[in-house]
């Protein structure tokens, strides 16, 4: 038998792909963020605004949630908070003006 000898070469040709993981667009999320800050902002001088900016704020969360963005989870936090500040708004509004008496008659 013959005895061969092995050249060792260092090839720098390789032939491979990398695969990047696709870039995490935040835009929902983001849009989410600002609008639930802008919305507890307002809160305290805007009535109305801040609780459409609310409802944005928790649509897009949700939206930007199932999509596994980053800040979505805070702006949707925002929006419920707003809204649940707005529950209790009325709330308060009603036990105190005696709305209950409206509701006897029926």
């Amino acid at each position: 038998m013959e005895k061969y000898k092995v050249h060792e070469t260092k090839d720098t040709s390789y032939d491979y792909e990398v695969k990047r993981k696709p870039e995490n667009n935040n835009t929902l999320g983001v849009i989410s963020l600002v609008t639930g800050i802008l919305a507890i902002i307002l809160y305290f001088c805007c009535i109305g605004l801040d609780f459409l900016l609310g409802i944005i704020a928790l649509i897009t969360g949700i939206i930007g949630h199932k999509e596994g963005q980053d800040y979505a989870l805070a702006g949707m936090i925002l929006g419920i908070v707003v809204l649940s500040l707005y529950l209790m708004l009325f709330l308060g509004i009603f036990a105190l003006t005696g709305i209950s008496t409206i509701f006897a008659l029926f």
